[in-house]
């Protein structure tokens, strides 16, 4: 990955509306920390994920599909983090097939974080199901 902060897509309001219902900015970034008023990606959580969810190299493409047209949402435990998440019946990841997994990644929304800040994704990895806690909005 680069050491700059990259824009995965924009947020629908409605995605996270349960959790914080009046957002203004919608741009969602990939591990954007603040530095020096510059966004930047970190080498930390690079690593985190990278070493902790080695697929996630070969599925960085599919997180602006993912963050810009999820199947649902769901509140996350953390305050104002929502999970995306979206299905694939099949999905090559390196020289391997998967079947019947979801996507999902936290998006921590920037609510109570300096200016400057901006709404970012924490992590992604496939699941076999979805995580327990309540959906905050469904695709119809």
């Amino acid at each position: 990955m680069s050491n700059r902060m990259e824009k995965q897509g924009e947020i629908k309001p409605e995605f996270v509306k349960q959790v914080v219902p009046n957002i203004s900015d919608l741009e969602v970034y990939l591990l954007a920390e603040r530095k020096q008023a510059v966004h930047e990606v970190t080498a930390e959580r690079s690593e985190h994920i990278l070493e902790s969810h080695p697929e996630a190299k070969t599925l960085l493409f599919l997180l602006p599909d993912l963050v810009e047209s999820p199947d649902f949402t769901q509140r996350n435990s953390r305050p104002y983090t929502v999970r995306f998440y979206k299905f694939y019946h099949e999905l090559v990841v390196g020289n391997r097939t998967l079947h019947n997994k979801y996507l999902m990644c936290p998006v921590r929304l920037n609510v109570d974080l300096p200016s400057g800040y901006k709404h970012s994704i924490i992590t992604f990895y496939l699941l076999r199901k979805p995580m327990e806690g309540e959906i905050t909005w469904q695709k119809n």
